[in-house]
This record gives structure tokens, C-alpha cells and sequence, in this order.
């Protein structure tokens, strides 16, 4: 499944050389400023959330550059994510996200029915990421971007624990007002 995903990733980004017509382009992959886990669009996180919960949704945050965002002209930037569930051996699940941009900050989730219905997995996660972005601050330069964030969605409580949880809360109610009469 390793070898699937890092194929994907590769091929999308020799497309995108080959489409701005850097095809023999030297490759220099960058670290992003940030590479974050939150579970807001929209809100730049003060760090990686590293657990959600079960009705959580969960979002990448990308910032590319540290500089201001005022500061740092992006013409446009392609990025390709691959979110991947870790379950049980030779059971995991993929799932690739494209968006293009031209911002310093992006917020890369999927729809929350999506989510909720396709891909929600209680356990680990990784999310890979690469980014080709053109920078204007550095006069039209091409520059590659990658890497790796993980994260963990915590299951959600079994109804018969729950079912079980009410009853001996329910039980012990019960007694404590049949003591009072």
C-alpha cells in the first residue's frame, strides 16, 4: 500500500513539472512552515492536533512560508494529500485529496459527509502531503514542498457500554432515593 501511495504522489508531481514545462527541473523538496492537524477550516492552529474525536472533522493546515502572508506572493500551488488510515495488517485505506491554491495558508479536508460516511476510522492516520507552488516573491520560482503529519481518531463508545453505564447509574439513583424515604 507504501508503494501505491508514494507512486500517486510521484506521478501527480512529475505531471504538474511536465504541465508548467519544468519537466527536468532540479527537485529540492522544502519543509512547510507548517504542517498541521486542526479541526477548524479557516483557523490557523497554534499547534498539530494529534487526537480527535469521534465527531470531530479533521483538517490539514498548510502554511508554506513563515513570512507574513501580506509578504510572501504565491502565484498558484497544486498540492496532492494522501490521507491513510493504518488498521489491521494488509488492511489499511487510502484516500487522495488534490487542491490547488495561491495562498500561504491552506485548510485541506473533505466534505463532512464524506468523512463521516467514506472514511472515518477509529486508530492511527498519516497524511503525506507534496506541494508545488510557484513564488513570486522569488521572482516566478518553482518550489516543491512535502511532508508528514499523524494523528488519532479516538473510537466512539460502544452503545452497549453506554446502555450498561445508564442502567448502574439509574440502579444506584434508585437506591439512594428509596434510602431517603
Amino acid at each position: 500500500m507504501k508503494t501505491k501511495k508514494i507512486a500517486l504522489i510521484a506521478f501527480a508531481l512529475i505531471s504538474l513539472l511536465f504541465v508548467t514545462g519544468n519537466a527536468f527541473a532540479a527537485f529540492e523538496l522544502n519543509n512547510y512552515a507548517s504542517l498541521w492537524m486542526t479541526n477548524a477550516n479557516g483557523v490557523v492552529p497554534s499547534a498539530s492536533q494529534a487526537t480527535f474525536n469521534w465527531n470531530e472533522q479533521p483538517w490539514l493546515y498548510i502554511r508554506f512560508n513563515d513570512a507574513y502572508a501580506s509578504d510572501y506572493k504565491i502565484g498558484g500551488s497544486s498540492n496532492t494529500t494522501m490521507w491513510t488510515w493504518d488498521g489491521t495488517p494488509n488492511n489499511d485505506k487510502s484516500f487522495a485529496k488534490f487542491y490547488l491554491g495561491n495562498k500561504n495558508d491552506l485548510w485541506i479536508g473533505f466534505s463532512k459527509s464524506y468523512w463521516e460516511n467514506t472514511m472515518r476510522q477509529a486508530g492511527d492516520w498519516t497524511v503525506s502531503a507534496m506541494s508545488l507552488l510557484q513564488d513570486k516573491t522569488a521572482g516566478g520560482q518553482l518550489k516543491e514542498y512535502g511532508g508528514i503529519v499523524n494523528f488519532h481518531v479516538n473510537p466512539v463508545p460502544e452503545p452497549i457500554s453506554m446502555v450498561l453505564f445508564l442502567t448502574g447509574a439509574a440502579t444506584l439513583a434508585a437506591r439512594s432515593r428509596m434510602k431517603k424515604i
